[in-house]
């Protein structure tokens, strides 16, 4: 997992979170944990690429391989996400 906190290029990010055209055409498809969205969407051949968008500021970025998108949700589910939340803030 990958984060970048505080950037002001994340909040150009935060359009394409908010257009659900973009993200289907991109071949993601949107995910909700609570107040904040995520992006899933296959990387490479046996990869998973999970972008979750905090409070419009910070960017987790997770990539899997070899495994499916249902058990990378199950390891970043509400709970992982809360946990991640609360050392970022606002």
């Amino acid at each position: 997992a990958e984060v970048t906190a505080n950037s002001p290029l994340i909040g150009m990010l935060s359009m394409l979170f908010s257009n659900p055209t973009l993200i289907q055409a991109d071949g993601g498809e949107l995910v909700k944990y609570g107040a904040h969205k995520a992006i899933l969407k296959k990387s490479g051949d046996n990869g998973q690429e999970l972008t979750i968008l905090m409070h419009d500021a910070h960017l987790i970025k997770v990539t899997s391989n070899g495994i499916s998108s249902d058990d990378l949700l199950k390891v970043f589910d509400q709970a992982c996400v809360d946990r991640l939340e609360k050392p970022l803030g606002k």
